[in-house]
């Protein structure tokens, strides 16, 4: 198993490559120096992954500190629109195929990922983890620990930032 610490200095080499060129151009623009580290500009020493503890464990390093709010989800109790609504009620429960964040999905990955699905007698997933993600077994333990997802991770960081920002400048006076 990987640990965070690489994962987090792999990450701040992608930021760096990526967007500090960028960064630099606009900030000299504006007449502010250079940043050395864009990721640690961006997110600080103080880190607030908007994940569930159980669900993305963060493995402690001495240099980062933390804050572990929860998964970032507000409630939605609007009401499904009909056409998916029904094709909800159409037959087994669909599986939702993930791509992650790739800003561009080719025709082909969709049609593969919608051939394997359809090879397991399923409407939406890819085939050979479909068996174990599928299986009674599973679906107990991702209900059992569906229970101790916090569910308030949103207003947990509201509030924090609120707080932080109400400690940087006085209150207005009435």
């Amino acid at each position: 198993m990987i640990d965070n610490r690489v994962l987090w200095d792999l990450n701040a080499q992608t930021y760096n490559a990526l967007r500090r060129e960028a960064l630099t151009t606009h900030r000299a623009s504006i007449g502010l120096p250079p940043v050395d580290d864009v990721r640690d500009f961006l997110f600080t020493g103080r880190p607030w992954p908007a994940a569930d503890p159980t669900l993305g464990p963060w493995q402690e390093t001495s240099d980062l500190d933390v804050v572990r709010t929860g998964a970032w989800m507000l409630p939605d109790e609007r009401p499904l629109p009909a056409g998916l609504a029904a094709f909800l009620d159409a037959g087994a429960p669909p599986v939702y195929v993930g791509l992650g964040s790739m800003r561009h999905v080719s025709e082909d990955i969709a049609r593969v990922a919608i051939e394997a699905i359809r090879a397991q007698g399923r409407r939406e997933s890819l085939s050979a983890a479909l068996e174990t993600a599928l299986a009674p077994e599973t679906r107990a333990r991702a209900t059992a620990v569906a229970g101790t997802i916090r569910t308030d991770g949103a207003a947990e960081a509201a509030k924090l930032l609120l707080d932080a920002v109400t400690r940087e400048r006085p209150p207005v006076p009435a």
